[in-house]
């Protein structure tokens, strides 16, 4: 089997590499990156055969193609900004699909359906974790008037371009997908909409969250029809009652506080 990295030598994507070579699943690993010296670097790491480097600007279609000629699998390691260019390369090629985050549209899943793919995307800290909780929660209960999800991230200062990327487009202006469900409809919010102070496990503690643009909280109603058509206990009715705040605080603790 043959399995092809992008973004293989970067922070997250090299430990994806590490870990895909010492699980040795596959006959062929591919590292490209854009940065091929560093790719080189990391493959030099493993003695055996079975693993190289490849310098690859996504920008190139065709090179991207052709790299992905007789694979089973592609990881995408890339920055999420670049989720569309790949995963539509992926359903070109017709090979399975991975990443470590997106926000992928019901259009794309149809053609990843229709090319006859498997596309897993999201495979970050919780891949769906918070949605499963809530469906969980939604069927013990017997009305359903809100739903907010928030956690707190702990993680050392390392800026990355990947971060850079992620923290530009949170707090954009521009962002579409940052905002929540009401009423069964999607309200966009601004930056630093929806304080609120929410209490988290010591050593953390409180904090105050924001709503952040994220598909937990676009993909809740999906995960639960009761979330979607939560009985509105005043009108006695049915009507999709959702608010689905999905909020995020980020917290930078010291190493030894966890120690």
């Amino acid at each position: 089997m043959k399995a092809v990295i992008l973004g293989g030598a970067g922070e997250v994507g090299s430990e994806v590499t590490r870990d895909l070579a010492r699980d040795g699943a596959f006959d062929e690993l591919v590292v490209a990156d854009l940065d091929e010296g560093r790719a080189r670097t990391l493959v030099d790491e493993f003695d055996g055969a079975g693993i190289r480097a490849v310098g690859l600007d996504l920008h190139d279609r065709e090179a991207a193609l052709a790299l992905l000629e007789g694979a089973d699998v592609l990881m995408n390691c890339t920055s999420f900004v670049l989720f569309d260019t790949v995963i539509d390369l992926a359903i070109e090629a017709r090979v399975d699909y991975a990443d470590l985050i997106s926000e992928p549209t019901d259009a794309q899943a149809r053609a990843a359906r229709e090319a006859g793919i498997t596309a897993i995307s999201g495979l970050g800290a919780t891949p769906g974790l918070s949605n499963v909780l809530v469906r969980h929660a939604a069927e013990e209960l017997e009305e359903i008037a809100e739903v907010h999800i928030s956690w707190v991230s702990f993680r050392t200062i390392a800026p990355t371009p990947g971060l850079l990327d992620t923290i530009l487009w949170e707090t954009s202006e521009n962002c579409e997908t940052r905002g929540f469900f009401q009423n069964g409809r999607f309200e966009r919010a601004a930056f630093l909409d929806g304080s609120r102070l929410v209490t988290f496990a010591d050593p953390v503690g409180p904090q105050r969250v924001y709503y952040l643009p994220h598909p937990r909280s676009r993909r809740c109603r999906e995960t639960s029809r009761r979330c979607a058509t939560a009985r509105s206990a005043e009108a006695g009715g049915r009507r999709s009652w959702t608010t689905c705040g999905c909020s995020a605080a980020m917290a930078c603790w010291p190493r030894t506080a966890w120690r």
